[in-house]
């Protein structure tokens, strides 16, 4: 599986080519601050699915730029550049749009069936936790607007990606 985060905007039409566009540098930082490079192997597991090994892809990010943005919050738009990269390879949804942190989940998404699905990530400088999944998996559950409810943890130290649902 070949998840390339330079495509991001590509495959989510809806999604602001400057939004895109900063998920991805952000994603970039995130991976090159724990010494990887473009290419670098990554765990995934998809809702269950025995776990695979996938390529990560990015244009390598000036490091410069890691003085300018904040710790967390690389980690977080990376991750969420990362899952939204990995569930449009692996189920083909897209962004319907950006959720409100009220909400209970990130983003609102469609499968190629028109269903809609709730979806909310995480992001781990350090390795995945299964707590953590645990916990934005009960965050998500709490979603009433859709029946579909899942959650993604990315980790950045030995780069893994979970999605399950709830």
């Amino acid at each position: 599986m070949d998840l390339d985060l330079r495509l991001l905007k590509d495959m989510h039409p809806l999604l602001p080519a400057s939004e895109a566009a900063t998920y991805t540098y952000r994603s970039s930082l995130a991976l090159q601050r724990r010494g990887h490079a473009p290419g670098v192997e990554t765990t995934v597991t998809v809702d269950g699915d025995p776990e695979v090994q996938a390529s990560l892809h990015w244009d390598e990010a000036d490091q410069e730029g890691q003085a300018q943005v904040d710790r967390i919050g690389v980690t977080e738009f990376g991750a969420e550049a990362v899952s939204l990269v990995l569930v449009s390879v692996a189920r083909k949804w897209t962004v319907e749009k950006r959720l409100q942190r009220f909400q209970s989940a990130d983003w609102l998404l469609v499968t190629p069936d028109g269903e809609r699905v709730a979806l909310e990530i995480s992001g781990i400088d350090g390795d995945f936790d299964r707590r953590r999944l645990a916990e934005k998996l009960g965050q998500v559950r709490s979603v009433k607007f859709c029946a579909l409810r899942f959650a993604s943890v990315v980790a950045f130290a030995r780069p893994q990606a979970v999605l399950a649902g709830a």
